[in-house]
């Protein structure tokens, strides 16, 4: 079964989880969601990656998703999202999408991270006082990627 590995990363947690699934899925391709060089028509399963900021879905990928919606319903569906706010992910995650969506897909939480040299100094201060974190951090869920291999 050939697999599309899409994602959409801001500081490159989402994309560190789909070269993972790349990796471990030997007839994958992988695509930022923003490329044109992909068709659905040749794959059977498409995996789709995106970060959580601020309690939200990135926009870009919640476009994609509502545009794509009657191909992706005709697919074997998985998504991967990341963020370092546990309790609010599946919460966030529902609202965000098309209802059919959420439930033709199999979803996950990868993980999340907070790469401190990546963030610009009011990230940073955002990240100290709301989350407690002082340093980069990371929390990767493989298992949970597994689930979608």
């Amino acid at each position: 079964m050939k697999t599309l590995i899409l994602y959409n990363s801001k500081k490159g947690f989402t994309l560190k989880c789909a070269e993972y699934l790349h990796n471990e899925i030997k007839d994958s391709d992988l695509f930022s969601i923003d490329s044109k060089e992909f068709n659905f028509e040749d794959y059977e399963k498409v995996l789709i990656g995106a970060p959580i900021y601020f309690g939200g879905v990135n926009k870009d990928v919640v476009k994609f998703l509502n545009k794509n919606r009657v191909i992706l319903l005709k697919k074997k569906l998985g998504m991967f999202y990341s963020g370092m706010n546990k309790e609010d992910i599946s919460k966030t995650v529902q609202e965000s999408l098309p209802a059919d969506l959420f439930y033709h897909a199999e979803i996950v939480h990868s993980g999340g991270a907070y790469y401190f040299e990546k963030m610009n100094f009011l990230q940073r201060m955002i990240v100290k006082k709301v989350a407690n974190v002082y340093k980069t951090t990371e929390d990767f869920k493989i298992e949970k990627l597994k689930s979608l291999i």
